[in-house]
C-alpha cells in the first residue's frame, strides 16, 4: 500500500511538470491564428456550394496549385483536378484530389489530401482542411500548410 502512494506522490508531480514544459515549447498563437486553425480542423473534406457560387469555389482550388503548393497539377478536367503522387520517403510531399460533381442546384466538392509517409498523417489531413476551406471560404493562411510553395 505504501509503494502505491509513494509512486502516486512522486508520478503525479513529474506528470504536471512535465506537461507544463510541452506546454511551454508550444507555438504563441494569436487569437486570428486560433480561430483559423479551429476553423479549417472544423472544415468537412466533402462540402456542397450553390450552383451559381460553383465556378468560383472551383477556381480557388486550380489556384491552390500554383499559389500554395509545391505539388505539380497533373490532371484538370471539368470534374477532377489531381496534383502528381507525392514523393516516397518525403514526409513534406503530398498529393492532392479535388472532385466535383452537379448535384441539383447544389454543386458537392471532395477535398483530399495525401501522403505516403504513416508520420505525415496529421499534416495531410491539417492541408485538406486548409484546402477545403479556402475553396469554400476563400481565406487562407499558408503559414499553416506544409509542402507549400516558397
Amino acid at each position: 500500500m505504501m509503494c502505491k502512494c509513494v509512486c502516486a506522490r512522486l508520478f503525479l508531480p513529474t506528470t504536471l511538470l512535465l506537461l507544463a514544459a510541452l506546454m511551454s515549447c508550444a507555438p504563441d498563437l494569436s487569437r486570428e491564428d486560433g480561430d483559423y486553425l479551429h476553423a479549417v480542423r472544423a472544415q468537412p473534406l466533402e462540402f456542397e456550394v450553390a450552383a451559381a457560387r460553383a465556378d468560383s469555389v472551383w477556381e480557388r482550388g486550380r489556384r491552390f496549385f500554383t499559389l500554395y503548393t509545391l505539388a505539380r497539377l497533373d490532371l484538370d478536367s471539368p470534374a477532377a483536378l489531381e496534383s502528381a503522387p507525392p514523393v516516397q520517403g518525403d514526409d513534406r510531399s503530398f498529393g492532392y484530389r479535388i472532385l466535383r460533381e452537379d448535384a441539383g442546384d447544389m454543386v458537392r466538392f471532395s477535398v483530399e489530401c495525401y501522403t505516403l509517409e504513416l508520420r505525415a498523417q496529421d499534416d495531410a489531413r491539417l492541408n485538406g482542411g486548409i484546402l477545403a476551406y479556402y475553396m469554400r471560404s476563400g481565406k487562407i493562411r499558408d503559414q499553416f500548410l506544409l509542402g507549400r510553395a516558397r
